[in-house]
């Protein structure tokens, strides 16, 4: 597992940029590993919330990539996938959608609708969708790209918790709370087995779960998952990340509603 994958993010920009240096000497012989390392370090200033220096990196990387493999390849699919990514961390849905689409299609003319990256595109759209409040299309998605996974790779592999936490926020969404907590749930312990309990992956799902329970206006369980995601986000990201921003907000909200709440207060009418 790289320094990425285990959110050492700094380490990881540290070593990317070595990279990089090293990447631009040869640029001119050898463009598509120059493309490679800057869609890595792209990756990584997107984690860190630094959305405007990963769209310059993958705008580079697209470039360099087209005019060595053509606009019709794999890594082509995959930068359109990553623009799309950004999009939607930025919360810019309407942004997302024409990337994602135009580089499923490419995926799919490429490498085929069985490939692993196929499952990982349709999986990462449909989080967009839900985004759009485009609920039917993105269950499928969902389900479909789900469906890839566990015949892949079985049934705890990390694609498999990173398309039940989207599954599970768009369950969420429309008010299935029964299929969005086991939804949920399932991805948690996945994620918590494969990377530990205080990963900032882990800290994504315990954010969901908190947005759940405060849906079902159980606010005692919905703050308590904010504050075991805060724990984990204070210590893996900076002040400044969103993320960490929009946890706090939750948590906070959640808070108040608590305190507004009648003491005694019967269950809310479906």
């Amino acid at each position: 597992m790289n320094s990425r994958s285990r959110g050492r993010y700094d380490r990881a920009e540290s070593q990317l940029r070595k990279a990089c240096d090293l990447a631009e000497q040869s640029w001119s012989s050898n463009p598509e590993k120059l493309a490679s390392v800057l869609n890595s370090l792209a990756l990584v200033k997107k984690d860190t919330a630094k959305y405007d220096e990963a769209g310059s990196l993958y705008s580079r990387s697209l470039i360099l990539l087209e005019r060595s493999v053509g606009s019709l390849h794999p890594k082509i699919a995959s930068i359109y996938h990553n623009l799309a990514g950004l999009e939607h961390a930025r919360g810019n849905f309407a942004a997302a959608e024409p990337l994602a689409r135009k580089g499923i299609a490419i995926r799919e003319r490429t490498n085929g609708s069985g490939h692993p990256q196929f499952a990982a595109d349709l999986a990462a759209f449909a989080a967009i969708l839900t985004g759009l409040q485009k609920y039917d299309e993105a269950e499928s998605c969902s389900l479909r790209g789900l469906g890839l996974f566990e015949n892949m790779y079985g049934p705890d592999h990390r694609e498999v918790a990173s398309t039940l936490n989207n599954l599970g926020a768009l369950y969420t969404a429309r008010a299935q709370y029964g299929e969005a907590e086991n939804t949920l749930r399932r991805a948690l312990g996945i994620r918590e087995k494969r990377l530990g309990h205080r990963h900032p992956e882990v800290a994504v799902v315990l954010n969901n779960l908190g947005v759940l329970f405060r849906k079902k206006r159980d606010y005692a369980a919905a703050a308590s998952f904010y504050r075991r995601a805060l724990s984990i986000l204070e210590m893996s990201l900076s002040e400044t990340d969103p993320r960490l921003t929009v946890c706090r907000n939750n948590c906070a909200q959640c808070l108040l509603a608590a305190e507004s709440q009648p003491q005694k207060q019967g269950p809310p009418v479906a």
